[in-house]
């Protein structure tokens, strides 16, 4: 796989990429997009079955992990925690808006017809400043995606998807017509693929 960011920021801890990236140093933002790609990848399985499209999650999830890389504090606690309940926040955030979305009677729905400048202009102080940087990261997650689809049989599929859905190990077992104990070994294998 060719790199798109520089391998030698590789040996740095992600400390010192963090204070590259916050002075804007494009390559320092791919290193840790390219490091945590994994854990946005796992964080983005568990919300499959949400109702909304797994680029469109990934999404979501980069753009919690650019915020994390924006605010986080060393003193606090590690970077990969502090990732990690960035991207499930925005994940969340996502999945609830597209809830609220869906209940919104007719009459209250907005006309994209005209534009609204005011809430466009709110909105956009929330982007990412640089759209190559979600592009180059999006590209990069679709290969993870790819893998991730890849490597789960469908039996585990299956049991992911009934999973997410909020089906408890019994209920999953019935619908797939196997043992609980498989469900739960599936479970766990599923858990070391996507990790």
């Amino acid at each position: 796989m060719s790199q798109w960011y520089n391998q030698e920021l590789d040996s740095l801890d992600d400390n010192q990429l963090i204070e590259l990236a916050r002075e804007n140093d494009e390559q320092a933002i791919a290193c840790l997009i390219h490091r945590y790609a994994p854990l946005v990848s796992s964080r983005v399985a568990a919300f499959c079955g949400s109702g909304i499209e797994y680029e469109d999650l990934v999404q979501e999830g980069l753009i919690g992990l650019l915020g994390a890389i924006r605010v986080f504090d060393s003193t606090s606690s590690s970077f990969f925690t502090f990732a990690r309940i960035c991207i499930d926040r925005m994940l969340i955030t996502a999945v609830r808006s597209i809830s609220r979305q869906k209940q919104i009677p007719k009459h209250r729905i907005l006309n994209f017809t005209e534009p609204n400048f005011q809430t466009i202009d709110e909105n956009a102080e929330n982007l990412v400043d640089d759209p190559a940087e979600i592009v180059i990261a999006r590209e990069e997650f679709f290969k993870f995606k790819d893998k991730a689809l890849n490597s789960l049989s469908k039996l585990e599929y299956g049991v992911l998807c009934s999973f997410l859905k909020g089906y408890n190990y019994e209920e999953i077992a019935r619908q797939l017509d196997i043992s609980t104990k498989s469900v739960d070994n599936a479970l766990q294998r599923i858990r070391r693929k996507l990790r």
